[in-house]
């Protein structure tokens, strides 16, 4: 109960997973039912837990995406490139639009070029051996991936999903 009104007082969501059957008894005691509950959350696994928490901070975090700017040159600007050079390293990329639920780039694939994702959010996806899937995180506008394909050659070690309509810079390896 104390916990409760202390996630109530300071907006706070807890998650749970892979609880034990006390922890599971306490939530049906105080009408925790199912997964949901305003500031209390139960996840029967890990990986349901982290997604949550992370789409949580991503909607909370939304509103920084700069819509409308040019994301990427300000990136860049951000870090203290000289103008000059920004404008050199903004033509070797390639503006591209995806669709949600469309694939970025395939586990197995080359790794070839990384991305730049100006909007929209990417799911980053492990395939596993028993032709299950693990999601590992999500990225949000801002973020640079694939990156390990240009410094090492060697093949995608993981799926990379749109999971909203995106916009990507993609930089190849032959740029």
């Amino acid at each position: 109960q104390k916990v409760l009104k202390l996630c109530e007082k300071f907006h706070i969501n807890l998650f749970f997973s892979n609880a034990g059957n006390d922890i599971l008894q306490l939530f049906k005691r105080y009408n925790i039912t199912d997964t949901e509950h305003k500031y209390l959350k139960y996840m029967p696994d890990m990986d349901r837990a982290l997604e949550q928490c992370e789409n949580h901070n991503l909607q909370d975090h939304e509103h920084l995406a700069t819509e409308g700017s040019e994301p990427f040159k300000e990136y860049l600007i951000s870090q203290d490139v000289d103008p000059e050079l920004t404008e050199v390293i903004y033509q070797k990329f390639e503006l591209i639009k995806f669709a949600a639920q469309e694939n970025l780039v395939k586990q197995g694939d080359p790794g070839d070029s990384l991305f730049y994702l100006a909007e929209g959010r990417i799911q980053i996806v492990l395939e596993l051996p028993n032709g299950r899937s693990l999601r590992l995180l999500s990225v949000r506008p801002g973020a640079l991936v694939g990156e390990m394909g240009i410094y090492t050659s060697e093949k995608r070690s993981a799926t990379m999903l749109c999971e909203t309509n995106c916009v990507i810079y993609k930089l190849s390896s032959e740029a």
